[in-house]
C-alpha cells in the first residue's frame, strides 16, 4: 500500500533532503506498536493532468533516517497513536519550477506494525492512494518538507472521472462502494 502527495518547485533546484512524519498501529489490543529497523523508500513521480504519472526518480532507500516522537497524538476511529519525524537524504534529483511533481514515502519494513503517513492542513487537499491496482485520487494533503521552495495548490486537479455526471453512474450490485469524489462535479440527484 503506497500513497502519493503532489508539490510543485517555485525555482530550479535539485532535492536531496527531505523531512516526513507519520504513526504506528499494528489496530490490535493495544493499539500502540514502535518502530522496529525501518526501511523508508522514496520515489518522485511526473504529474498526469492532476494524476501520479511516470516515476521522474528513484525509488531510493533513504539513508539518514533519523525518527523520534514529536509529542504529539495522532487520533483515530482506532486509538490514539504517537506521532513520529523523520529526516532523510537521497541522491539529487533535479527538479523545474512550475512543473508539478508526485513524491510517494513508503515503509518497507515488513513486520506487524504498520506505518501510516500523517495527514497536513496545508496543500490543496490532492493526494493518492495505491493499494497494488495504480494510483487513484484522495482528497487530503499528507505532512512532508523537502529541501527546496515548492507551492502549494498550483498543481492541475485530477481529471473528472469519466461517469462525472450522477446521471451516467454505474449502478451499485453488490455491497457498497468507497470512491473519491477529487474532481467530481456536483449535481442534482
Amino acid at each position: 500500500f503506497s500513497v502519493a502527495d503532489n508539490f510543485e518547485p517555485t525555482i530550479d533546484a535539485s532535492i536531496t533532503e527531505l523531512c516526513w512524519w507519520g504513526f504506528y498501529s499494528n489496530f490490535g489490543t493495544p493499539p500502540q506498536c514502535a518502530p522496529t529497523g525501518d526501511d523508508f523508500t522514496v520515489t518522485y513521480y511526473l504529474d498526469a493532468g492532476g494524476a501520479v504519472g511516470p516515476v521522474h526518480a528513484g525509488p531510493f532507500t533513504v539513508a539518514g533516517l533519523a525518527a523520534g516522537p514529536t509529542g504529539l497524538t495522532i487520533t483515530t476511529g482506532a486509538g490514539d497513536f504517537d506521532e513520529y519525524s523523520y529526516t532523510g537524504s537521497h541522491p539529487a534529483v533535479a527538479v523545474t519550477a512550475g512543473t508539478c511533481y508526485w513524491i510517494s514515502i513508503t515503509n518497507t519494513t515488513t513486520a506487524d506494525c504498520l506505518w501510516l503517513w500523517s495527514t497536513s492542513p496545508d496543500g490543496d487537499a490532492n493526494s493518492a492512494q495505491d493499494a497494488g491496482g495504480g494510483f487513484t485520487p484522495s482528497d487530503y494533503d499528507l505532512a512532508f518538507g523537502l529541501d527546496i521552495l515548492f507551492g502549494v495548490g498550483s498543481c492541475p486537479a485530477p481529471p473528472a472521472p469519466a461517469n462525472d455526471d450522477c446521471g451516467l453512474a454505474a449502478g451499485v450490485t453488490d455491497g457498497g462502494t468507497n470512491y473519491p469524489t477529487v474532481g467530481a462535479t456536483p449535481s442534482a440527484r
